[in-house]
């Protein structure tokens, strides 16, 4: 390569890989304001590295179609390559209009040093009430609409308007499904369940104030984005998801069992097993889920908190390790389940019921079946019309109050399954998760009592 050096910003047209360290660029150069109307557009095959050492940001990709880059570097002596120029550097100008770029964008702690970037300079206040104010998915559409130069007034004008801020639908025929479902369980005529009121065992206050030594984070992964709301990976578990287990190993402490062998239904990456291990030193906590992957970053978890040789992960359906590991099910005293997904937490009462286990069990994702041809136990007093719209109801994450009555509806009828234990429905506080409610079931063959709960609505 020469001496000549080159600076060229314009909009990434095309790219190509050509070779397994380098990619070609195709970029459209911009015009300065002074230059005539008529000239020619100037397109430039530029050659770039593929390490983000030489972009800039670094915290995110910045490859994308449409992105307005400014590329800095050598012009090559050989043009066998197609192409005369070979980058040192490559800056971001202004985002692509793209879905993925803008959610890694503003996944970001410090989104707002991007201000320029995605279309909104020298407006970080607006940018901040934009992202703070409205849905993810709001957001990223208006800056779709900025940057692809349409009106700036469009967030101000027409937010009421954009599907992605309305409140969902209710059907007449949903609600109809929930007041008949709530009358029957409320009158005194029904001897097959009983409407429950959901009680709270501790007052908020109580729990929160447990610092969790090690998070449960793979690594480099601290500032990334969560797949819950707006929060970064690193926030979700301070404030979500530590709290959660915390108020898991309360409970489960109120028991004062002598001899913990616990089974994690759905356990993931071994949050809860973990508090688990580390709050009952002589505690054996076996974990289900069929993401291998999660089971892999439990068991490095486990490790990291000297607790791996208590915690035992299986990577398998919950069905499957039913019927393959019946004798470990049989040394199961107890079974928990933190946001255990749709028929999961169902057969995770099941369980519960045949072996005649306590419990601590938070129901999620009211909607979803894995277990097919499995039937969860609350399915047999409703028809499929009940079924779909209270499953349907209880997801409405934008209709609390609708969405806690369906959810009092289903856990009181999967509460029916239980003759030999007292069960009782409980719930931890709303900002943790909406998915909040909690069956508590004690084996009426040990002596500690529950907590006394108001169980039925009046």
């Amino acid at each position: 390569m020469t001496d000549q050096l080159f600076e060229v910003t314009g909009k990434l047209l095309r790219k190509k890989k050509i070779h397994s360290k380098l990619t070609r660029l195709t970029i459209q150069t911009e015009t300065s304001s002074d230059e005539q109307n008529d000239q020619p557009i100037t397109i430039l095959n530029v050659l770039v590295h593929k390490t983000n050492t030489l972009h800039v940001p670094s915290a995110f990709h910045i490859i994308y179609l449409k992105s307005v880059l400014r590329l800095k570097g050598h012009v090559l002596e050989d043009d066998e390559m197609k192409s005369k120029f070979m980058a040192q550097s490559c800056t971001l100008v202004r985002c692509a209009p793209d879905v993925k770029m803008l959610k890694d964008v503003l996944s970001l702690d410090g989104y707002l040093a991007y201000t320029a970037e995605l279309g909104m300079e020298g407006s970080q206040n607006k940018l901040q009430s934009l992202v703070s104010n409205n849905s993810r998915k709001f957001a990223i559409m208006a800056l779709i609409r900025r940057l692809n130069g349409e009106s700036e007034e469009f967030t101000e004008r027409k937010r009421a308007k954009d599907p992605s801020n309305r409140l969902s639908h209710l059907k007449h025929s949903d609600i109809a499904v929930l007041e008949h479902m709530e009358r029957e369980g409320k009158s005194l005529n029904s001897d097959s369940w009983t409407l429950c009121v959901p009680c709270t065992p501790f007052s908020e206050s109580a729990v929160g104030r447990k610092k969790v030594e090690y998070l449960n984070l793979p690594f480099g992964v601290e500032n990334g984005a969560s797949s819950h709301g707006r929060f970064r990976r690193i926030e979700y578990l301070e404030t979500k998801k530590n709290i959660q287990t915390e108020w898991f190993v309360r409970r489960i402490k109120s028991f004062e069992l002598p001899q913990l062998n616990i089974l994690d239904v759905g356990g993931g990456r071994g949050d809860l097993a973990v508090q688990i291990a580390l709050s009952f030193p002589e505690a054996n906590v076996t974990v289900v889920d069929r993401n291998l992957s999660s089971i892999r970053g439990g068991m490095e978890y486990a490790k990291k908190c000297q607790v791996d040789d208590r915690i035992y992960f299986f990577a398998e359906d919950f069905s499957d390790f039913v019927i393959n590991h019946r004798e470990r099910l049989e040394e199961i005293n107890f079974v928990v389940a933190l946001h255990a997904c749709g028929d999961l937490s169902d057969m995770a009462l099941s369980i519960a019921s045949k072996y005649n286990c306590d419990f601590v069990i938070c129901p999620c994702c009211y909607t979803k079946r894995y277990l097919i041809p499995f039937r969860p136990y609350w399915h047999t007093f409703c028809n499929d019309l009940e079924i779909d719209s209270l499953s349907r109801l209880a997801e409405l994450s934008d209709r609390p109050e609708i969405s806690l009555r369906s959810m009092t509806i289903i856990n009181s009828l999967r509460k029916g399954e239980f003759q030999k234990q007292h069960v009782t429905l409980e719930k931890f506080g709303d900002k943790y998760s909406g998915r909040n409610l909690v069956l508590v079931g004690k084996n009426s063959t040990h002596s500690v009592e529950l907590k006394s709960c108001t169980t039925s609505a009046q």
